[in-house]
Protein backbone atom coordinates (compact mmCIF):
# COMPACT_ATOMS: atom_id res chain seq x y z
CA UNK A 1 0.00 0.00 0.00
CA UNK A 2 1.10 3.09 -1.15
CA UNK A 3 1.17 5.65 2.12
CA UNK A 4 -0.59 9.26 1.17
CA UNK A 5 1.11 12.46 1.75
CA UNK A 6 -0.63 14.49 5.00
CA UNK A 7 -2.19 17.40 3.84
CA UNK A 8 -0.70 20.04 6.33
CA UNK A 9 -2.97 23.11 7.72
CA UNK A 10 -1.87 25.06 5.83
CA UNK A 11 -3.31 23.63 2.64
CA UNK A 12 -5.21 25.60 -0.25
CA UNK A 13 -8.85 24.71 -0.91
CA UNK A 14 -9.57 23.94 -4.29
CA UNK A 15 -11.63 27.38 -4.93
CA UNK A 16 -14.60 24.89 -7.17
CA UNK A 17 -15.36 22.36 -4.34
CA UNK A 18 -13.26 23.52 -1.22
CA UNK A 19 -11.68 20.30 -0.98
CA UNK A 20 -8.61 20.74 0.88
CA UNK A 21 -5.13 20.41 -1.06
CA UNK A 22 -1.20 19.72 -0.41
CA UNK A 23 0.34 22.94 0.65
CA UNK A 24 2.03 24.82 -2.15
CA UNK A 25 -0.96 23.79 -4.54
CA UNK A 26 -2.98 26.33 -6.12
CA UNK A 27 -5.49 26.53 -8.49
CA UNK A 28 -8.39 23.77 -9.19
CA UNK A 29 -7.90 20.12 -7.81
CA UNK A 30 -7.14 17.44 -9.81
CA UNK A 31 -11.08 16.04 -9.79
CA UNK A 32 -12.51 19.87 -10.82
CA UNK A 33 -10.16 20.11 -13.74
CA UNK A 34 -11.11 16.55 -14.54
CA UNK A 35 -14.34 17.82 -14.66
CA UNK A 36 -13.77 21.07 -16.41
CA UNK A 37 -12.11 19.19 -19.46
CA UNK A 38 -15.15 17.35 -19.69
CA UNK A 39 -17.86 20.34 -20.19
CA UNK A 40 -18.35 21.12 -23.59
CA UNK A 41 -16.50 24.12 -25.08
CA UNK A 42 -19.38 25.39 -27.56
CA UNK A 43 -22.81 25.07 -26.69
CA UNK A 44 -24.81 22.46 -29.23
CA UNK A 45 -27.34 24.06 -31.95
CA UNK A 46 -30.72 23.49 -31.57
CA UNK A 47 -31.79 20.20 -34.10
CA UNK A 48 -33.02 21.32 -37.03
CA UNK A 49 -36.62 19.89 -37.61
CA UNK A 50 -36.74 17.71 -40.60
CA UNK A 51 -37.68 18.38 -43.63
CA UNK A 52 -41.59 17.20 -44.37
CA UNK A 53 -42.54 14.51 -46.52
CA UNK A 54 -44.39 16.46 -49.53
CA UNK A 55 -41.19 18.68 -49.58
CA UNK A 56 -39.07 16.01 -49.83
CA UNK A 57 -41.30 14.35 -52.46
CA UNK A 58 -41.71 17.57 -54.95
CA UNK A 59 -37.62 17.69 -54.49
CA UNK A 60 -37.34 13.93 -55.39
CA UNK A 61 -40.59 12.74 -58.13
CA UNK A 62 -38.19 10.06 -59.51
CA UNK A 63 -38.62 8.52 -55.93
CA UNK A 64 -41.42 7.35 -53.84
CA UNK A 65 -40.49 8.96 -50.16
CA UNK A 66 -41.89 6.20 -48.04
CA UNK A 67 -41.03 8.06 -44.52
CA UNK A 68 -37.99 9.26 -41.95
CA UNK A 69 -36.06 6.26 -41.46
CA UNK A 70 -33.70 8.25 -38.85
CA UNK A 71 -32.23 11.24 -37.70
CA UNK A 72 -28.70 12.01 -36.33
CA UNK A 73 -26.05 14.72 -36.28
CA UNK A 74 -25.56 15.72 -39.73
CA UNK A 75 -29.48 15.28 -41.49
CA UNK A 76 -32.05 12.89 -42.00
CA UNK A 77 -32.37 9.56 -43.89
CA UNK A 78 -35.87 8.83 -45.88
CA UNK A 79 -36.95 5.85 -46.75
CA UNK A 80 -37.70 5.54 -50.49
CA UNK A 81 -38.66 3.30 -53.44
CA UNK A 82 -37.03 3.46 -56.84
CA UNK A 83 -39.70 2.81 -59.06
CA UNK A 84 -37.80 2.19 -62.33
CA UNK A 85 -35.89 -0.43 -60.81
CA UNK A 86 -37.94 -1.46 -58.33
CA UNK A 87 -35.54 -1.43 -55.33
CA UNK A 88 -35.57 -0.06 -52.01
CA UNK A 89 -33.22 2.74 -51.12
CA UNK A 90 -32.19 5.39 -48.48
CA UNK A 91 -32.32 8.74 -49.36
CA UNK A 92 -29.92 10.82 -46.81
CA UNK A 93 -30.78 14.80 -47.40
CA UNK A 94 -28.16 17.35 -45.12
CA UNK A 95 -28.52 20.60 -43.85
CA UNK A 96 -28.01 24.02 -46.18
CA UNK A 97 -26.06 25.03 -42.87
CA UNK A 98 -23.25 22.05 -43.30
CA UNK A 99 -22.14 23.02 -46.90
CA UNK A 100 -22.44 26.62 -45.76
CA UNK A 101 -19.86 26.48 -43.15
CA UNK A 102 -17.38 24.05 -45.58
CA UNK A 103 -17.02 24.96 -49.37
CA UNK A 104 -15.28 21.69 -50.01
CA UNK A 105 -17.74 19.53 -48.04
CA UNK A 106 -19.85 19.09 -50.87
CA UNK A 107 -17.15 17.20 -52.91
CA UNK A 108 -16.16 15.35 -49.95
CA UNK A 109 -19.86 14.20 -49.63
CA UNK A 110 -20.05 13.64 -53.90
CA UNK A 111 -16.67 11.10 -53.48
CA UNK A 112 -17.66 9.43 -50.32
CA UNK A 113 -20.96 8.61 -52.11
CA UNK A 114 -19.12 7.35 -55.51
CA UNK A 115 -16.49 5.70 -53.39
CA UNK A 116 -19.31 3.68 -51.68
CA UNK A 117 -19.50 -0.44 -53.36
CA UNK A 118 -23.16 -0.79 -54.86
CA UNK A 119 -24.75 -3.58 -52.34
CA UNK A 120 -25.33 -6.73 -52.98
CA UNK A 121 -28.69 -8.30 -54.45
CA UNK A 122 -27.79 -11.68 -52.43
CA UNK A 123 -30.40 -11.99 -48.83
CA UNK A 124 -27.89 -14.83 -47.26
CA UNK A 125 -23.71 -14.49 -47.12
CA UNK A 126 -22.39 -17.16 -49.84
CA UNK A 127 -20.69 -20.26 -48.16
CA UNK A 128 -17.58 -21.49 -49.67
CA UNK A 129 -18.20 -25.22 -51.40
CA UNK A 130 -22.03 -24.26 -51.08
CA UNK A 131 -23.77 -24.64 -54.49
CA UNK A 132 -26.76 -25.23 -55.79
CA UNK A 133 -28.15 -27.58 -58.59
CA UNK A 134 -30.56 -26.78 -61.01
CA UNK A 135 -32.85 -29.73 -61.38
Amino acid sequence: MIPSTPIEPSANPCPRCETLQAAGAAGACPRCLLLAAMEPTEPRPEPVPAPGLPAVQAAFPQLEILGLAGQGGMGWVYKARQPKLDRLVALKLLPASLAERDAAFAGRFEREASNTPPRSRRTRPARPGLRCKKS
